[in-house]
């Protein structure tokens, strides 16, 4: 019977530990994108980034939770995934301008 409180705790940390909100923001420059991944408002370091861009698709963001995706001739529709060290992931679709001057 006393294990009962225990076990209770045990799933309600855990519960709340897998409820972190994973996010992920973006800033479309002229030739790059800059992905910014947060976790409950706090930036994830090493978190590893995939896209469907064209000639880049991996990258890791830095100790403050940035990463760029340098655009190659690319328009369209994009899909990025971001997965931390923990195995925490989020998938974003976005919009990605060429901006081209022509």
């Amino acid at each position: 019977m006393k294990k009962y409180p225990l076990i209770i705790a045990l799933l309600a940390s855990t519960s709340f530990a897998a409820n972190a909100e994973l996010t992920m923001s973006f800033t479309d420059f002229y030739n790059k994108v800059k992905v910014v991944v947060k976790e409950d408002g706090v930036p994830v370091s090493n978190a590893q980034l995939t896209s469907t861009m064209q000639g880049q698709t991996h990258t890791a963001t830095n100790e403050n939770g940035v990463a760029y995706f340098y655009k190659r001739n690319t328009q369209g529709l994009q899909r990025f995934t971001a997965t931390t060290e923990g195995g925490e992931a989020t998938k974003v679709s976005k919009f990605i301008d060429r901006h081209d001057d022509a």
